[in-house]
């Protein structure tokens, strides 16, 4: 259901996706530069917000950038708090990642343009 949704976004050409559905498979220490997101397939945020954000990425950035989705119902609470410091949520939180570390974070409750200003001054 993740996959399709993506595939319909049709956003491969501007970002390299992947799609975690093991919370064993993802090791922050491991990302060079990634926006890495949460999301759940039973929140209409997630996909409303997953649009809407990515375009705006899409639109704003010159060169491609690595997406790692990761499935919040395949990661345990413990292992989401570890890994992004808090219980995701459905609302397609977002995490920047440079060489192992978040820089930057998109919650429910933060400014998206804040957000892209960080993508983008980290990507161009």
């Amino acid at each position: 259901q993740i996959k399709n949704h993506f595939d319909k976004l049709n956003l491969y050409s501007d970002f390299d996706v992947e799609i975690l559905q093991d919370e064993n498979s993802l090791n922050l220490n491991d990302i060079n530069y990634a926006i890495v997101a949460g999301f759940a397939v039973w929140s209409g945020y997630s996909y409303s917000i997953s649009h809407q954000l990515l375009n705006q990425i899409k639109d704003a950035t010159k060169y491609k950038i690595r997406l790692i989705i990761v499935d919040i119902d395949c990661f345990s609470y413990e292992i989401q708090k570890k890994l992004f410091g808090t219980v995701m949520h459905g609302y397609f939180e977002c995490c920047l990642i440079k060489n192992g570390e978040i820089i930057h974070k998109h919650t429910f409750t933060t400014n998206v343009k804040t957000f892209i200003n960080a993508v983008v001054i980290n990507n161009n």
